[in-house]
């Protein structure tokens, strides 16, 4: 996310908030006109033939002006607050499906039926991921990353749904951690294991990043563990 953007969207926030003061403001400053000239003596035109008709027109603009104000809280400014709202709540289940997608690469698709990661830091979880055969046979008719990339997409597609459709409403923090993910190593390069199948001699002439892969997911999960 770019300072430009972080600009962008901070100004449309404010905007917004502005319009929802203004509202307010259409309903109590006819309000108090009306309660002057209705319910007390106190005339600021005077009492002459022009002063009643200047009051009478204020009292005329004040009931139609709370009027439209109330129109448009209710019509704008209810239904705003309410997809806002249903916008959260969706951002807050997306979010968590990404930290559990995160989670399962660490926890189970390494190291089934693991289920800790209390034992691993960046180095070891690294250690871990390198050690394992990615062409391994994970089940589902998919190898270990098969699983991986199936995942991979999954968490893809749903930070590219919250960076297009929620921006206003990702909170600070939440774009910073969409943002780290969608700039990571982990979701802008493919994986290409070491060949465990052929002769040692032969591995290093293959290029992979398994290591580098697994630094980075360990990281994105550090990451997640935070939110």
């Amino acid at each position: 996310m770019t300072s430009y953007s972080m600009k962008k969207l901070q100004i449309m926030m404010l905007l917004k908030s502005l319009l929802h003061k203004r509202a307010i403001a259409i309903i109590l400053i006819p309000g108090v006109s009306i309660f002057i000239l209705e319910f007390t003596a106190f005339r600021p035109f005077g009492y002459n033939r022009y002063a009643i008709n200047i009051n009478r027109l204020i009292l005329t603009l004040s009931y139609a002006l709370i009027g439209s104000g109330l129109f448009y809280y209710v019509n704008v400014i209810v239904p705003s607050i309410w997809k806002k709202d249903m916008a959260c709540k969706h951002i807050h289940r997306q979010i968590k499906a990404i930290k559990e997608e995160l989670q399962l690469i660490v926890m189970f698709d390494i190291e089934p039926f693991c289920m800790s990661d209390k034992k691993y830091n960046t180095e070891t979880f690294a250690a871990k991921f390198r050690s394992i055969n990615l062409y391994d046979d994970y089940g589902f008719q998919q190898n270990v990353k098969d699983r991986i990339e199936q995942r991979r997409k999954r968490i893809e597609a749903i930070c590219t749904d919250l960076m297009s459709n929620y921006m206003q409403e990702l909170t600070s923090n939440q774009i910073i951690f969409i943002d780290s993910i969608m700039t990571s190593y982990f979701m802008n390069n493919q994986i290409r294991p070491i060949e465990y199948s052929l002769p040692d001699y032969l591995k290093d002439k293959y290029s992979n990043n398994q290591n580098e892969i697994g630094i980075s997911i360990f990281s994105l999960y550090s990451i997640s563990t935070l939110q």
